[in-house]
């Protein structure tokens, strides 16, 4: 197991639906959460063009679930390597 430090006002992105306590040990973590909605008419999946756009020049983390839970959705190898920074 790794761990990242998050400094006061580092920015985590997180994608929601997401693991109830996600946001809570973000701001326990002095972090500064960011959501990504993902929306029912994408099956709860995000796009590229939304990860890129939350992206900045604060953001320390992106926590990343898959398999997604709530949503149970996972990401393939080929969407994965489509995200910024991949």
């Amino acid at each position: 197991m790794s761990f990242i430090n998050v400094n006061p006002e580092d920015e985590v992105i997180i994608l929601a639906p997401y693991w109830v306590s996600y946001y809570d040990q973000i701001i326990f973590a002095q972090g500064k959460p960011v959501v990504i909605k993902a929306k029912l008419e994408n099956d709860f999946k995000i796009k590229p063009e939304q990860l890129e756009a939350a992206i900045m020049k604060k953001t320390r983390l992106i926590i990343f679930n898959s398999p997604s839970n709530p949503t149970g959705w996972f990401m393939t190898g080929k969407k994965w390597r489509k995200l910024p920074g991949r």
